[in-house]
């Protein structure tokens, strides 16, 4: 146990360094004041710290071996951090629109698919309460909705239409 307490610690103490990380053509647009209340790794730091590297450590080595059990151990530790420290990273919502689409591609039911877009929709919503660069992430869930939800051809077209008012020439092919 002091060895798994030690490793957490040592985690934790590399983390920031990887929480820094975005999306790859995430490029620099619009800069709102964002609202970003209470301290950066909630309440408790210490849970949040610890979830924040078991779900990033489980979600990495997902990414290389697409085994489904480590995303299933994932999900637990990143819905903590999503509820409990919304702020401490902008991975939470990049590697979480991830997390659930795999979630909705194993939904159990249609009415759990349905909940679980709308999860989708709200972590959007929520990235940009965060973080900002509204435009850029209304381009990702424009790209979203298209896939998940392509009758609701109003609301695709006002969000697309949104994101191409926010960034104009560097509007990407869901918002075209």
């Amino acid at each position: 146990f002091k060895k798994l307490l030690l490793f957490l610690v040592l985690a934790a103490l590399m983390l920031p360094i990887g929480v820094l990380a975005q999306d790859e053509n995430d490029d620099e647009d619009e800069m709102v004041e964002v609202n970003k209340t209470g301290p950066k790794y909630g309440e408790d730091s210490v849970s949040c710290v610890q979830n924040l590297s078991l779900y990033r450590e489980y979600y990495k080595n997902w990414k290389k071996t697409r085994n489904d059990e480590y995303i299933k151990d994932a999900i637990g530790p990143w819905r903590w951090c999503f509820i409990n420290c919304p702020i401490s990273s902008q991975n939470l919502y990049i590697d979480g629109s991830n997390i659930v689409k795999y979630m909705i591609r194993n939904a159990p039911d249609a009415a759990a698919k349905e909940a679980l877009i709308d999860t989708l929709m709200m972590l959007y919503d929520r990235r940009i309460e965060a973080f900002g660069r509204q435009g850029y992430v209304l381009e990702r869930k424009t790209q979203d909705m298209i896939a998940y939800r392509p009758k609701a051809t109003s609301d695709i077209y006002n969000t697309a239409k949104k994101s191409f008012e926010l960034r104009g020439n560097k509007a990407g092919a869901p918002v075209l």
